[in-house]
């Protein structure tokens, strides 16, 4: 990318494989193994947060900057975190209650009965 060319938005038209490639991206950064990603979030979700955070051209198309793509991945993050911790919730590996003084959910892991 040029200097010039931060700021610069861009019209993404393959926007299925644009998706598939931001999902593996952000699975990358978290070490996240590709078979857990798509059983996490689909393609159409993700193209749905793309389409929530830009603006698009006349042929329906998003267009990127990349302050858009900064919160896309953010989004992408937050759900993939999501959903990890409602699994491990479920499998009854992390306490999962509400705080009313910090007004949001608390996760803990359960402490290993080391007599096991």
């Amino acid at each position: 990318m040029y200097e010039g060319d931060y700021d610069k938005p861009y019209e993404i038209t393959r926007v299925n494989e644009f998706s598939k490639k931001i999902g593996k991206l952000v699975a990358k950064q978290i070490h996240m193994k590709y078979s857990e990603l798509k059983d996490s979030i689909t393609v159409r979700n993700i193209k749905g947060i793309i389409y929530e955070h830009c603006d698009t051209s006349e042929e329906g198309y998003p267009i990127l900057t990349t302050e858009d793509l900064d919160i896309i991945c953010e989004d992408i993050f937050s759900w993939l975190a999501g959903v990890k911790l409602a699994r491990e919730a479920a499998e009854d590996k992390l306490d999962c209650y509400w705080n009313n003084e910090k007004n949001c959910m608390i996760f803990k892991y359960k402490k290993i009965d080391e007599e096991n």
